[in-house]
């Protein structure tokens, strides 16, 4: 499959079938579902560090709990950080398709993975989105799959920086999350330890719909290992994005989480209450979590669903001209 962007790049008239939903199985977006109306929840990352942060713990539980969104501002990662690492990504999605297919795989689970859509081996129908995936944890033994073009050592080092604070702002927010719970923090070293991805993804032109970011804000939103381990008091919100209709548009996300052979269930304190339904264990393999029902997607929507990792971290929007 050679991937949406190489697609656009050689002039194509007529989205391929593989993209294309039947009829019935397409969203039906009405004028008002296109207008930006949702203002998420603001976490002041300041104030989680703060000694009296009682106000802002209601704030990220009532974010968890009603949203499954909400947006970090005052998190110490610099606008210059971010900037960096989208002046990396656009150039990996400017390279030549046969320098880009070198990390062509169709196993997410490698320190490197260049790929479309979500799983291009069993998805019925595929998402408009092709992406760079990068394993981040431990950099030592990663940084030496990772691609060498356009990520030379300078540019390496852009990706790492960016990889260090948002692992570092992740650490904050799960040191939160129990306490908002009311649950045992000690779960926080697994987390320390676990597993660190960073995707870079590439949306070639379509249509879009757009939430308007905080300036600088990092967006969060809750995924499925801190969904069962909250025993559902948080919850996973089915997202999308459409892309756009003239620039190529791109984003970045990282699904944190513990060690991939831990398997998660309920904490003790949250799965006692009875008034919470009991979740089941389940371990941290991408592929124990189910596909993406294809009745979801449209030939222009990116589906995502929190997927693999307790929290994903996303900056902001992206637009490659």
């Amino acid at each position: 499959m050679k991937r949406v962007r190489h697609l656009c790049d050689n002039g194509i008239t007529k989205v391929p079938s593989k993209y294309v939903l039947l009829l019935p199985d397409r969203p039906q977006l009405t004028p008002a579902a296109r207008k930006p109306s949702l203002k998420l929840p603001v976490i002041d990352v300041g104030q989680l560090l703060s000694p009296d942060r009682t106000e802002v713990l209601e704030t990220l539980d009532r974010a968890c709990k009603e949203y499954g969104f909400f947006q970090t501002v005052n998190h110490s990662i610099a606008g210059e950080v971010t900037r960096r690492m989208i002046d990396v990504g656009k150039r990996f999605f400017e390279l030549r398709f046969e320098e880009r297919a070198k990390y062509m795989k169709t196993d997410v689970r490698g320190p490197v993975t260049y790929g479309t859509s979500f799983n291009q081996t069993k998805d019925r129908v595929f998402c408009w989105r092709d992406f760079l995936q990068l394993s981040c944890h431990p950099l030592d033994s990663v940084l030496p799959w990772w691609p060498t073009s356009p990520m030379d050592l300078s540019d390496r080092d852009k990706a790492v920086s960016y990889a260090k604070h948002i692992k570092s702002l992740f650490m904050v927010l799960m040191a939160a999350v129990p306490e908002s719970l009311g649950a045992d923090p000690a779960i926080l070293k697994e987390f320390d330890d676990g597993s660190q991805l960073m995707a870079i993804n590439c949306y070639p032109a379509g249509e879009w719909i757009t939430v308007e970011p905080l300036p600088n804000s990092v967006i969060v939103n809750v995924g499925d290992h801190l969904e069962i381990y909250s025993n559902r008091r948080y919850k996973i919100v089915l997202h999308r994005a459409l892309v756009n209709t003239h620039p190529s548009r791109g984003c970045r996300w990282r699904p944190s989480t513990a060690s991939p052979s831990t398997e998660w269930s309920a904490c003790r304190q949250i799965s006692s209450t009875k008034t919470i339904r009991s979740c089941t264990k389940t371990p941290t393999s991408p592929h124990s979590l189910p596909t993406p029902p294809a009745a979801r997607r449209s030939t222009n929507t990116s589906w995502s669903r929190g997927r693999t990792g307790a929290v994903q971290i996303q900056g902001p929007e992206l637009t490659y001209h």
